[in-house]
């Protein structure tokens, strides 16, 4: 986790990065060495433990793992990488905080063909990297880092390829954002529509004829919405396809989210953005929705700290806050956008708004 982005900074000759990633990198495998040697870190104990248990269970029993989408696609990793380095939750940790440095260093790429100056850079590592967030589900074994890197690595390549009018990013970034969506169910569905708007934006700057384009997209988008559908109702109901099963047993995404929502509430200390969901209707569930995902951008307010907790959903509070201002301020101000400005505001909206859901 120090010698890749060294080897990549030296190649660069971008070494501000470089102390910046180590800095992030150090604080994360500080906080697996608690975890591992002192301590269980309050949090860990369900899915972290959960998975790296499963992965070790398959070993010992000789199983073969499963490849099916959703947890085992994570369980998988584990086990080959616990059967090549050895059976210890020291190896999957550290392997997470790996997964980290390689996003960071995705991210910092981006920024920089944004034309974001190198100290603005290294600064936006250690922000992102120090995320509360970010440190506690990027030092342990959960899913989380892979799924940001898949993200890290689909946006990235699908800026250069819309730059550079290049196939091959395309398909690198398709191939991140499908290895994001095969971590997660929703997040499958998701990889579908950011791929698909990704092509079509590639698509709409090769293609002279602009009208034809906006058919060809309406039509797109159209055919993304039947077959998601279908694709999502049609997976094998698996161990880890808990999403699958309820979405079938509550009979629509409405309902499927009131539900979930619902039960993992009951089932411990998770986000409620202070709001609940009412589907009974259209208009109730479209202001639900709106309301909570405006909390889930800029909540929890300082009022609501009850307890020394609450610092760090507050913490990643104020970072997302600094973002939409950032969005909003370059929307606004007669300012030359950087280039994949309106792409990442989209996916970043997408991605935020997706969050409520689940």
């Amino acid at each position: 986790s120090y010698l890749i982005p060294a080897l990549w900074s030296y190649y660069n000759r971008m070494w501000s990065r470089f102390f910046a990633i180590s800095l992030v990198v150090t604080a994360h495998h500080v906080l697996s060495l608690v975890n591992r040697f002192v301590l269980a870190v309050p949090g860990t104990e369900f899915d972290a433990y959960t998975f790296h248990n499963n992965a070790i269970a398959t070993l010992r029993q000789n199983l073969e793992p499963s490849y099916s989408i959703g947890t085992e696609i994570y369980e998988t990793i584990l086990i080959h990488s616990y059967d090549l380095f050895g059976k210890d939750l020291l190896v999957g940790q550290s392997l997470s905080i790996l997964i980290i440095a390689f996003s960071l260093m995705t991210m910092a790429s981006i920024a920089h063909r944004m034309g974001l100056r190198e100290q603005w850079i290294a600064m936006l590592v250690v922000v992102v990297g120090f995320m509360p967030s970010l440190l506690f589900f990027g030092s342990f074994t959960f899913r989380e880092p892979y799924k940001i890197l898949g993200m890290t690595v689909g946006v990235g390549f699908a800026l250069l390829g819309i730059r550079d009018r290049s196939l091959t990013y395309l398909l690198i970034s398709t191939t991140g954002f499908l290895f994001m969506g095969m971590l997660h169910h929703v997040l499958l569905g998701m990889a579908l529509f950011l791929i698909t708007s990704t092509v079509l934006l590639y698509l709409y700057y090769q293609v002279k004829n602009k009208r034809l384009m906006l058919l060809f997209a309406s039509m797109a988008l159209l055919v993304l919405s039947v077959s998601s559908i279908l694709l999502m109702t049609k997976i094998p109901v698996q161990k880890g396809n808990d999403y699958i099963a309820m979405l079938k047993k509550s009979g629509g995404i409405p309902n499927m989210i009131v539900r979930y929502r619902s039960d993992v509430e009951k089932l411990g200390p998770r986000s409620s953005y202070g709001f609940t969901i009412d589907a009974s209707s259209l208009t109730s569930f479209s202001r639900d929705v709106i309301k909570s995902y405006t909390y889930y951008l800029i909540g929890p307010f300082p009022g609501d700290l009850d307890s020394v907790i609450d610092i760090v959903p507050w913490s990643d509070a104020l970072v997302r806050q600094c973002a939409m201002l950032l969005i909003i301020l370059v929307l606004l101000l007669r300012i030359a956008k950087p280039p994949g400005y309106f792409y990442l505001a989209f996916v970043y909206v997408s991605i935020t708004f997706m969050s409520v859901s689940y």
